[in-house]
C-alpha cells in the first residue's frame, strides 16, 4: 500500500510539472517576442514598411493630415510611439502628411474691413494689421490695399494686412487775420467752411470798436481743417 501511494505521488508530481511546463510554454507563445518600435516620423512609407517588416511589425495607414512641420507624403505621426516595446505582429498606425494647406488669398479691395474679416476667416486666414489713409476715390471703411496681394498662394493661418479708407480728406484752410473785424461777421463767414469761432473772453481795448476781435488762437497763417475751432477775444 505504501509503495502504491509513492508511485501515485510521483505520477501526480510529474503530471503537475507537465501541466505547469505547458502553461509556461503557452504563455510564452501567446505573449510572443517583444521588439522596439522604430522612429518612423519624417520617413516615407516605403522606408517605414522596410523598417517595420525587419522587426516583425505591420504598417497601417489611418489617415492623412495637413501640417506645416512635414513635407507631403512623409509620416507625420505614429502610434505606438518610437522606442516602445511591443509584441511582434502588432500594427503600427501612422498618419501621412499632406504638407502645408495652400490657400489662394481672396481679393478684399473694395470690401468693408468687417466683410474682409469674414471672408478671410472662411478661407482659414486671419485679419492682420489695419492701417488707415484718406482716399478720394474709395469710400470710408472700404479696403484700399492688402498684403499679401490677391490671388497669392499662402499656407493656412496666414494673416492679411489691410489698408482702409478714411474717405475724402477734410478741407484745409489757412487761418485768416481776424484782428479788428467784428466777431459776428467772422462767425457768419467761417461757418460756411465748417469752422467755428468761439468767444473766449472780452477786454477793454482802446481804439477798437466793441465786439471786434483783438486776439485769436490759432494765429494768422495756421492750417485749419473742416470742423476745427478758432478762439478769439473781443473788445468791450
Amino acid at each position: 500500500m505504501g509503495r502504491t501511494l509513492r508511485i501515485l505521488l510521483i505520477v501526480f508530481l510529474f503530471t503537475v510539472v507537465g501541466v505547469m511546463s505547458s502553461l509556461v510554454v503557452m504563455n510564452l507563445v501567446m505573449r510572443g517576442e517583444e521588439v522596439t518600435v522604430p522612429d518612423l516620423v519624417g520617413k516615407d512609407v516605403i522606408s517605414a514598411l522596410d523598417m517595420l517588416s525587419k522587426r516583425g511589425l505591420n504598417l497601417k495607414i489611418v489617415g492623412r493630415e495637413y501640417t506645416d512641420q512635414f513635407p507631403k507624403d512623409v509620416i507625420s505621426s505614429q502610434e505606438p510611439e518610437a522606442q516602445r516595446a511591443v509584441r511582434k505582429g502588432r500594427d503600427v498606425r501612422i498618419m501621412i502628411s499632406l504638407g502645408s494647406r495652400q490657400i489662394t488669398v481672396p481679393n478684399l479691395i473694395g470690401e468693408s474691413y468687417r466683410r474682409a474679416e469674414i471672408v478671410l476667416r472662411q478661407n482659414s486666414l486671419a485679419l492682420g494689421r489695419i492701417s488707415r489713409v484718406y482716399d478720394r476715390q474709395i469710400e470710408k471703411d472700404l479696403v484700399v490695399a492688402q498684403s499679401p496681394a490677391p490671388r497669392r498662394v499662402s499656407s493656412g493661418g496666414t494673416s492679411v494686412d489691410v489698408l482702409v479708407s478714411l474717405g475724402t480728406p477734410p478741407a484745409r484752410y489757412l487761418t485768416p487775420d481776424l484782428i479788428g473785424i467784428p466777431v459776428e461777421r467772422v462767425q457768419a463767414a467761417l461757418s460756411q467752411y465748417g469752422i467755428r469761432v468761439e468767444v473766449a473772453g472780452s477786454e477793454a481795448y482802446a481804439g477798437v470798436a466793441p465786439g471786434s476781435i483783438i486776439r485769436q488762437q490759432p494765429p494768422f497763417g495756421h492750417l485749419l481743417s473742416n470742423g476745427e475751432m478758432i478762439r478769439v477775444f473781443v473788445s468791450r
